[in-house]
């Protein structure tokens, strides 16, 4: 790979991860969570913002009892606990989440964030295309 083609897969790569963690961030406050999203990253380094997410989507699958709050979490140890509950949600609702540990989430792994994020709005944005699709094709 030339040294032209590295500048502009590594301008895409970047670019698109930029634009990625805006969609996301806006997507998650269009659900209406409390608190606003900034910043992806610190902003759901504590779980809550995914679990009120989750449990808007598919309401009553998030036991709010297994779940540390209120929002301030000052504990590692309890940010962990919420977001490995992340993620044995995310695998209940059979999103392939391999080698994603609720501590990736805690620390900030960008890539795996958008990952689990990703898995989370698909198959939601998937649903609302077809039904799209299905109003076009029969209008009323």
């Amino acid at each position: 790979m030339s040294s032209k083609d590295q500048i502009s897969y590594y301008y895409f790569h970047y670019t698109f991860r930029f634009w990625a963690d805006i969609a996301f961030a806006l997507w998650l406050n269009s659900l209406g969570v409390e608190p606003f999203v900034n910043n992806l990253f610190d902003d759901l380094r504590d779980g809550l913002i995914l679990l009120m997410a989750m449990d808007k989507v598919r309401p009553g699958i998030v036991d709010w009892k297994r779940v540390n709050r209120p929002a301030p979490i000052k504990s590692k140890f309890k940010k962990v606990e919420n977001t490995n509950y992340v993620v044995v949600l995310g695998k209940s609702l059979k999103f392939s989440l391999v080698g994603i540990q609720g501590s990736d989430l805690t620390d900030g792994n960008k890539t795996l964030t958008l990952g689990k994020i990703f898995h989370f709005c698909m198959p939601l944005l998937l649903f609302l295309s077809n039904c799209l699709f299905f109003f076009k094709r029969n209008p009323f």
